[in-house]
């Protein structure tokens, strides 16, 4: 939300670095090991994906719980 000289408050730019950052670093990484994972798997006919993560699990189950409780 810009503010009366268009400037982006400081806390909203950082905020948006941080999914950025999120994003990249987890949902990616996750979605190319199944993308090269998965056909190995259905052409065994088994398998298991299971998907840990190395992140703060309270900022980013925070982020993603708001995401999903935010009316549309």
């Amino acid at each position: 939300m810009p503010d009366l000289q268009g400037k982006v408050a400081l806390w909203l730019e950082l905020l948006g670095e941080q999914v950025e950052a999120l994003q990249q670093r987890a949902v990616f990484s996750h979605m190319i090991t199944s993308y090269y994972g998965a056909p190995l798997m259905q052409k065994r006919r088994s398998g298991l994906i299971i998907e840990i993560t190395d992140g703060v699990t309270t900022i980013t189950a925070a982020i993603f719980i708001t995401a999903w409780l935010k009316p549309p």
